[in-house]
């Protein structure tokens, strides 16, 4: 799952729109069907690894007890959340290169919607009172609150993929559709969601490699940045 969502954002999408060759369109096209068709989702998290005939599988850390003392698969919330905004960001460029109709444009956006809302309601990674979103999810324990492998806070760009992926919703006019608790939907969450990025991951303005290769002040701040400008044009 997280190669799938990478190898979209950070080749194919980029690619396709260059290149709009059926070979592209077809790579694009089949990672979003992936996500969506192929995927295992547990209590709102996409499960991250697989056999080659896409056999669910725990490897290394990503096997953790849970509360019973039995191994449970770790998710990762940022990646969860992100697969929605890829997409959506697919679907629109099909669809402008005449690939999809659209119909299929509309299914694919809508299935996006349904993914973010099993997240946001289902999975405990996403606390409606901050707007935080957590990292390593442990998806096979029952009770949502005690899923967590470890505390709130601690990764800012799973924060901005979170964001990335409102941004879009909030573009297509879906927010309103995500529901949350006490009456809230996706709208207040997004609110929310940006002021706990600005309040506890403000970031150097000379942001390096130096303390571990893919810092994500280098790559995840410019995107949001990026992002938020798009959505305030539109």
């Amino acid at each position: 799952n997280d190669g799938t969502i990478y190898a979209l954002s950070g080749v194919l999408l980029a690619a396709n729109e260059v290149l709009a060759t059926p070979q592209t369109q077809r790579l694009v096209q089949e990672q979003m069907d992936l996500i969506l068709n192929r995927f295992q989702r547990q209590n709102g998290m996409l499960w991250e690894n697989y056999q080659a005939d896409f056999t669910p599988v725990s490897l290394d850390w990503q096997s953790q007890p849970r509360e019973s003392g039995q191994p449970s698969h770790v998710a990762i919330g940022g990646h969860t959340a992100m697969a929605g905004q890829q997409v959506i960001e697919g679907a629109r460029q099909l669809r402008q290169q005449g690939v999809l109709d659209q119909a299929q444009y509309d299914g694919y956006v809508q299935r996006a919607v349904e993914l973010f809302q099993d997240f946001a309601s289902q999975s405990g990674a996403v606390d409606w009172n901050s707007g935080a979103v957590h990292n390593a999810i442990r998806v096979e324990e029952p009770e949502a609150s005690k899923r967590w492998l470890s505390n709130w806070g601690d990764a800012s760009w799973q924060q901005a993929e979170f964001l990335q992926t409102m941004v879009r919703l909030h573009e297509e006019g879906r927010l309103g559709q995500i529901q949350g608790p006490d009456g809230q939907n996706g709208t207040d969450l997004f609110a929310k969601a940006q002021s706990f990025y600005q309040e506890h991951y403000s970031q150097s303005a000379t942001p390096s490699f130096k303390d571990y290769f893919g810092n994500p002040d280098v790559y995840h701040v410019p995107q949001v940045a990026l992002y938020f400008q798009q959505a305030r044009a539109k």
